[in-house]
């Protein structure tokens, strides 16, 4: 994640936009929901004493997490979300907290679950120390997240009117590999993948954003006024995109297995 020029407040401003869609995310969280059916099917064998679901977001990990876990802690940056999460998964414990800076002690859990969560960090750095020190030895680390040359329609098509991408940059598959293993935490599976979306028009594209929370912007001059008829011109060339599937929207996605030795 980039280290310059962040916008003020940005945790409050993401907490912000999490709160705002917790009561649409299920119904525009389809992109979410493949991902995290992915990364489950990564997840190791065990019977954990203890796991940490970072990110939790409306609880959608939680009914699988704690099939196998004999206590699950979940925690976002939303109160909202929480609320929904404890909603559908009662006997897990909710806490309102930032993954940059862990409310817990030195090596609590045996497992720690993240899912499209850790992009939405400042210093990816920060969040390896802070998985490592709260992980116990041969402890398991499960994430999913974005690197970079995602969204690239939306990045061209807004090209094309302002000079401007209108997205979020993400670290390279190598940065991110380096930044969030620097605490010692060791890899032991890497996927690396595209995943396509299809929308059957470029405002429903967005709204798979939006809806969901996604859509605050991390950097300063990325952050443009969008005036009626610049959206306009960048609905018009979306479109222009359309393929016989519909309008494509595609991420490149990380899926990574770490382990505390």
């Amino acid at each position: 994640m980039p280290t310059k020029n962040i916008i003020p407040c940005y945790k409050q401003e993401v907490a912000k936009s999490f709160n705002k869609a917790a009561s649409t995310y299920d119904d525009f969280s389809q992109f979410q929901d493949n991902v995290l059916t992915n990364l489950k099917g990564m997840c190791p064998e065990g019977d954990f004493k203890l796991s940490l679901d970072l990110g939790c977001g409306t609880g959608n990990a939680a009914n699988f997490l704690s099939a196998f876990s004999h206590r699950l802690v979940s925690l976002d940056l939303s109160l909202n979300m929480l609320q929904k999460s404890q909603q559908k998964s009662p006997s897990s414990f909710v806490v309102c907290g930032d993954a940059e800076a862990l409310p817990f002690q030195n090596g609590c859990f045996d497992f720690i679950f993240s899912s499209l969560s850790i992009q939405w960090c400042e210093n990816l750095n920060s969040i390896g120390r802070e998985v490592e020190r709260v992980l116990q030895s041969n402890g398991d680390f499960l994430v999913s997240t974005l690197s970079q040359d995602s969204m690239p329609e939306i990045a061209h098509c807004w090209l094309q009117i302002d000079g401007h991408t209108h997205i979020n940059h993400y670290p390279s598959y190598d940065e991110l590999i380096a930044q969030i293993s620097c605490a010692g935490l060791v890899p032991q599976q890497i996927v690396c993948e595209p995943m396509t979306m299809w929308f059957d028009s470029p405002k429903d594209a967005i709204d798979s954003l939006k809806k969901v929370g996604a859509s605050v912007l991390v950097e300063e001059d990325e952050r443009q006024i969008v005036t009626p008829a610049a959206w306009r011109a960048f609905l018009g060339e979306y479109e222009k995109l359309r393929t016989e599937k519909g309008i494509p929207l595609t991420y490149q996605l990380v899926y990574l297995h770490l382990k505390k030795i």
